[in-house]
């Protein structure tokens, strides 16, 4: 279990009372719904539909970024995450200005120069992993021209053909990395709650696997929900619609969604991490979503637009998905046959 740092020393005004809501799925397993439900809220901020904010669990992201200057810390490993996610912020950047505006790169800026502890001249191996192809052409280069000089002239295999190149040196402890990290979230998400509401909302900010993880990064009051749904209808959906990123192939498809879901919350704090189906949604809406407000301590007077951004009377096309496309038949019967225990049982 990972030790949570002590915040109550970070000040950011009367920022620290906003609570954030974090929605979270498998990948296509419907998390879009509880994010448009929390849009009819006039006390809750959010940003602009569809755009995920991952820089926490991205890879080369925040927890890559701990795991190697807190678990694994080495002088090359350290000094060169930084870099990693210097790369990242500029990256991702047209994403993060759609939610954080421009002062994303500036405040990721202040972030690494807080954790870095010095800089010096010098590179090693990893850093070629991000040289331009530029640099790549004049590393060889002048490796090749070496190697035909006079022994007298050439230089030695450790020569510095990049001496403008500088490398990060950082030792953060856990609890110094969790401090300068939850600075950095709160001054991003106030940002976003620029008019200061109750509640905060980011989409897939966090991974369903080792939900506790991430939410040491956020100070105050954070919870995550978290949505499945059929893989069913998970996987006719990505085959419709032509998807790239679970497999083709239904024996495939059902040991990546096993996997997924063995791994996930098991142990996590149900008064932080509460586990919705997309299908309870559309089929249970006031039961689910008076639990959703009763976990959020949302009040119904806040609910300025009902059903205007998740309508159930929509969203339920979206369902039992093999009713309508009978050409998976065979591919839904092996997953029935497979992994009963994660289909949704209708009434």
């Amino acid at each position: 279990m990972y030790s949570r740092a002590k915040n109550s020393s970070i000040g950011f005004g009367g920022m620290t009372d906003m609570k954030t809501i974090i929605c979270v799925g498998f990948f296509a397993t419907g998390s879009s719904a509880v994010d448009d439900y929390l849009r009819e809220f006039d006390n809750i901020a959010q940003t602009k539909q569809g755009v995920e904010c991952t820089f926490l669990q991205f890879p080369d992201g925040i927890s890559d970024m701990e795991f190697n200057i807190v678990d694994n810390p080495h002088r090359h490993n350290s000094g060169f995450a930084l870099k990693r996610y210097e790369h990242y912020v500029k990256t991702f950047a047209h994403t993060y200005h759609i939610i954080f505006g421009s002062e994303w790169e500036r405040l990721s800026k202040e972030y690494i120069d807080s954790l870095t502890k010095f800089e010096f001249q010098g590179y090693w191996a990893g850093d070629t992993l991000y040289q331009t192809k530029l640099e790549t052409l004049y590393y060889y280069f002048c490796r090749a021209v070496n190697k035909l000089m006079p022994k007298r002239f050439k230089v030695p295999s450790t020569y510095n053909y990049f001496p403008k190149r500088k490398t990060k040196f950082c030792d953060a402890t856990e609890s110094e990395f969790l401090e300068k990290t939850q600075t950095y979230v709160q001054k991003l998400l106030k940002i976003i709650n620029k008019n200061e509401k109750e509640y905060v909302v980011l989409d897939q900010a966090v991974s369903a696997m080792n939900i506790n993880r991430y939410l040491r990064y956020f100070v105050g009051d954070a919870k995550v929900i978290v949505v499945d749904r059929d893989p069913r209808d998970v996987y006719i959906q990505e085959i419709i619609l032509k998807g790239k990123v679970v497999p083709k192939d239904v024996r495939e498809f059902i040991d990546v969604y096993k996997h997924d879901r063995q791994k996930k919350y098991s142990s996590e704090d149900p008064s932080k991490v509460l586990c919705v189906n997309f299908e309870d949604l559309i089929y249970k809406y006031d039961e689910t979503t008076a639990k959703i407000d009763s976990f959020l301590g949302l009040n119904e007077k806040n609910r300025s637009e009902h059903k205007k951004y998740f309508d159930p009377a929509v969203s339920i096309k979206n369902t039992k998905l093999w009713e309508k496309h009978k050409e998976f038949s065979e591919q839904v019967a092996i997953i029935e046959k497979e992994i009963p225990d994660y289909l949704y049982h209708y009434e």
